[in-house]
């Protein structure tokens, strides 16, 4: 029993240890310890040598001269600067042990003399993370900060650039808490730190843009003497960038001020986001600001905005409820109204307001929108014909040179359409002139085919009216030539492929013959096959087009869409 028990004694010598952070070679009976007198073990303390002792151990007796003795902070110093000695130097584990055992470190004298220590081993603090950092050694860099940061010895810029090293590494929401924590101490960095902030995130994801301005913000928000008002307009104009759009109408309204200052802060966002194309993103601040403001001009505008948003984005008829809200009663919005109720097909309310406007080239151009939103094709043609006739009006001629030629196409008029386009002046800068050129290519190839006209008529007539649908299932190419085929399999390609309706195309394309498939006709079939997910044969495809046609224009497409699945299947 005595041998045991001095087998225990001499354990205990070598390194005082807490039961659940034992190394092999600090291992001991903790009953045994505990059975000594209190007077053994508080001398067994005071003879312990902490040079002998590995880093395991001395973390150890460490702990356990803190429980049975607290913070004596001179023996604790004492100690440390013998393992140091007995080591050469001190690992940043064993130093960042030690400080986290007299977490927090108050004292100012102590947390300085920690500081000396470590750079007598290890040279001066910022050389070493220089060094660190020149090396590539980012997690390493960190920890130091880390331990540093404990012992309150990193100034404003020695946080700053921890915080780039937390970006490196992907620690986002660690380096928001730095940049924060800048901003506290020193206010005058606040802009540069916002900057700092928007910079790193740039490259980030939406999600983790979202959580780590969030976390700033909440920071910031919570600091002292913060302007709350400046910083939520900061995020609102980086939530706006980085395309988070609740996150910044979330900041709007949270910067305070009465129902109209908010409404118009709104409106203006609003306003920004339609210029911009952000359709989507114009509703929900355009109704809000609707909601709030009190003065006419502002809410007709707000309801105007929401109805722009919601026509661009194919929501007619929402857009026709917010047209109404907005109570515009002039002639021109009137002929707004009109053209809303043709494309939501509300024919006999747009009657209604056609019966309020008085005649004008605007009056004559929407009764020929009415007979073609009304499939009377026959009566647009003849009413604009009988317009031309007739003794005009001043703006009646140029308000007339798009829609005769354009109801002769729709009508299946194919000798008036010729004679129209043929004496037709087009300049590239009118906005109809695109159409126009079509037009004429359409009577240059159809021209003999006047079976193959009409039904060209009738698809073009369709799309302008949004009534496609109505004629893609009884297609049949069959019985008009090879150029006409072609040239109605592209053109109804087109018009599919824009309305992102796939499947249809793949049917229309399959009544082709082989010998009257082109390069465009197979582009088009690569992309209907990509819509539908058949990315392979879509490759295949395109591949084909460039070896067998490769000066083909459609073999450059070919290229540039190859080019972008490739992009795709890395991302």
């Amino acid at each position: 029993m005595a041998k045991l028990s001095a087998i225990m004694i001499a354990a205990v010598i070598v390194c005082f240890v807490r039961p659940h952070a034992l190394s092999a070679e600090c291992a001991f009976d903790s009953v045994a310890w505990e059975s000594l007198r209190r007077s053994r073990r508080e001398s067994l303390l005071d003879e312990a040598d902490p040079g002998t002792m590995n880093a395991s151990c001395f973390e150890s007796y460490l702990h356990r001269r803190i429980s049975r003795e607290g913070h004596d902070i001179t023996g604790l110093l004492t100690a440390l600067r013998e393992y140091a000695e007995s080591h050469h130097g001190l690992s940043r584990a064993v130093f960042a042990a030690f400080v986290s055992i007299l977490e927090p470190v108050g004292d100012r004298k102590l947390r300085s003399e920690l500081v000396g220590i470590w750079e007598r081993y290890n040279g001066p603090f910022r050389e070493t993370l220089a060094e660190l950092q020149d090396r590539g050694m980012y997690p390493s860099a960190d920890s130091l900060c880390s331990t540093l940061y404990a012992l309150r010895a990193l100034d404003v810029f020695d946080l700053l650039r921890w915080a780039r090293i937390k970006v490196i590494l992907s620690d986002n929401a660690g380096a928001a808490r730095l940049f924060c924590e800048i901003a506290q101490r020193d206010p005058n960095l606040a802009g540069t730190v916002r900057n700092e902030l928007s910079q790193q995130l740039a490259e980030t994801d939406s999600a983790e843009q979202r959580a780590v301005l969030s976390s700033f913000s909440r920071c910031r928000l919570s600091s002292e003497g913060v302007d709350s008002a400046n910083h939520l307009q900061w995020l609102a104009m980086t939530c706006s960038r980085f395309g988070l759009y609740e996150e910044e109408m979330d900041a709007l309204t949270a910067m305070g001020g009465d129902e109209q200052q908010i409404g118009r802060r709104l409106l203006a966002t609003a306003e920004q986001r339609f210029r911009r194309g952000r359709y989507r993103h114009v509703t929900r601040p355009a109704v809000e600001a609707f909601t709030r403001l009190v003065h006419p001009a502002m809410r007709t505008g707000a309801a105007m905005l929401a109805c722009r948003s919601y026509i661009q984005r194919g929501r007619v008829d929402s857009a026709v409820v917010w047209f109404d809200r907005a109570g515009l009663t002039d002639p021109e919005s009137r002929g707004d109204a009109i053209v809303l109720y043709q494309i939501a097909g509300l024919t006999d309310k747009a009657d209604s307001v056609l019966a309020l406007l008085a005649p004008s080239p605007l009056r004559d151009t929407l009764v020929i929108r009415q007979y073609l939103f009304t499939d009377a094709r026959d009566r647009a043609w003849e009413y604009a014909d009988s317009l031309s006739k007739a003794p005009s009006r001043p703006g009646q001629a140029e308000a007339l040179k798009p829609w005769l030629p354009r109801t002769a196409v729709f009508s299946g008029r194919m000798a008036e359409a010729k004679r129209m386009l043929d004496s037709l002046k087009i300049k590239t800068t009118e906005p109809y002139a695109h159409e126009m050129l079509g037009y004429r290519y359409g009577v240059k190839v159809l021209g003999p085919n006047p079976s193959a006209f009409a039904f060209w008529g009738e698809f073009e007539w369709a799309t302008y009216a949004g009534k496609l649908e109505r004629i893609i299932k009884r297609v049949d190419l069959t019985p008009f030539s090879e150029k006409a085929q072609e040239f109605l399999a592209a053109q109804l390609a087109e018009r599919l492929l824009a309305a992102r309706s796939p499947e249809p195309v793949i049917r229309i394309l399959d009544q082709i013959p082989e010998k009257a498939i082109t390069p465009r006709l197979r582009y088009h079939r690569a992309e209907a096959l990509f819509m539908l997910g058949e990315t392979g044969k879509s490759r295949e495809i395109l591949e084909k087009i460039i070896v067998d046609s490769p000066d083909n224009i459609y073999s450059s497409k070919a290229r540039i869409y190859l080019l972008q699945l490739n992009r795709q299947s890395r991302g």
